[in-house]
């Protein structure tokens, strides 16, 4: 696993064990769209259920990725959870500045090529 998506998944558990009841049945409100209303349901009716199986789901659909979580960010702020969204917003700007310091393994060897 990417040490990225494994930081990602560190602090979705992380703002998981910090969501109350309330803030559990707001985000699966907003989330109405994007994440299969099974899931939803089995968050709202036990508040004991870790919300992992929305964060993978969202993470399935590419709303959030290790790169990018500004989904999530706008719907913690659209909750009134300023201090979780903060919390998203400094892990986005970790994984930023750590992405700009690794070499580009994936680039491609087109220019590298030469004729014979």
């Amino acid at each position: 696993m990417d040490p990225n998506e494994l930081k990602l998944r560190n602090v979705l558990i992380d703002i998981d064990h910090k969501l109350s009841v309330n803030d559990r049945h707001m985000l699966s409100f907003l989330l109405d769209a994007d994440v299969p209303r099974r899931d939803l349901d089995a968050i709202a009716d036990n508040h004991r259920t870790p919300m992992n199986i929305i964060w993978e789901a969202l993470i399935s659909r590419q709303k959030i990725t290790p790169d990018n979580v500004d989904y999530l960010i706008v719907r913690l702020d659209e909750i009134g959870r300023k201090d979780l969204a903060r919390t998203l917003r400094e892990y986005s700007a970790t994984a930023r500045s750590n992405n700009r310091n690794e070499p580009l393994n994936n680039a491609s060897n087109l220019f590298n090529r030469f004729n014979p």
